[in-house]
């Protein structure tokens, strides 16, 4: 819960970093992608949905259960973890 007993509804990028078990960085990465909803603070400042997010880290789990037991390795859809590959 939030300061005065309110309920809290955004996580922090530490936060959603923290659950993803990556670097803050990668979130913002993740943001400009749009792979992460995010909404602007009136201070400028991103802020995470709770529902949404959670709803992407059981995915992210879950894929990342399916190819460690296939030997592989997880990431969200379609992101090359800052790498670009060229043929």
């Amino acid at each position: 819960m939030g300061p005065g007993g309110q309920q809290k509804s955004y996580f922090t990028r530490a936060e959603v970093a923290e659950l993803f078990e990556v670097a803050p960085n990668t979130i913002s990465r993740w943001v400009r992608t749009g792979k992460l909803p995010s909404v602007r603070t009136p201070g400028g400042r991103r802020r995470y949905p709770i529902e949404p997010i959670l709803r992407l880290v059981r995915q992210f789990r879950e894929g990342a259960d399916a190819a460690t037991s296939m030997g592989g390795i997880s990431s969200l859809p379609g992101d090359t973890g800052g790498r670009h590959f060229s043929r």
